[in-house]
């Protein structure tokens, strides 16, 4: 992590650089052959604007069930492009909106991963231990 806890990749002047292949989305979603998108989850350091973007440029937000995303500060002038975003979204007729913690998210990351590896008993008395906790 950086100074002041963050993961957040700082570009330019980093210590560290990883070089990764990069997927336009439109490939993936055109992979999918018409397939729904039960959730799209990103969590990519500032990436999400991008990708976002693309996914609208696409028309393809109306192809996702639910949207699961953590906004981050990087990179420069990310607030227009977050504005512009949410209020895309907001025109979207299946818009619905839920703010989460990151505890929430982790544990929606832990069920998630016991239900994909067949493991439902676990992940269905997980959701209900935490329901009966709220």
């Amino acid at each position: 992590l950086l100074d002041g806890g963050t993961s957040e990749f700082r570009g330019e002047g980093s210590a560290d650089v990883i070089e990764a292949d990069v997927v336009d989305i439109a490939h993936i979603f055109d992979d999918l052959s018409g397939s729904r998108v039960a959730c799209l989850k990103l969590n990519i350091e500032g990436g999400e604007y991008d990708v976002l973007e693309r996914v609208l440029e696409i028309n393809k937000m109306t192809a996702c069930d639910s949207l699961l995303i953590q906004f981050h500060t990087q990179p420069k002038g990310y607030e227009a492009r977050y504005k512009n975003i949410v209020s895309a979204l907001h025109r979207n007729p299946l818009y619905r909106a839920l703010r989460v913690d990151k505890m929430t998210m982790a544990a929606l990351d832990v069920v998630l991963a016991l239900y994909e590896r067949g493991d439902l008993t676990v992940a269905l008395r997980a959701m209900r231990h935490s329901a009966s906790r709220h």
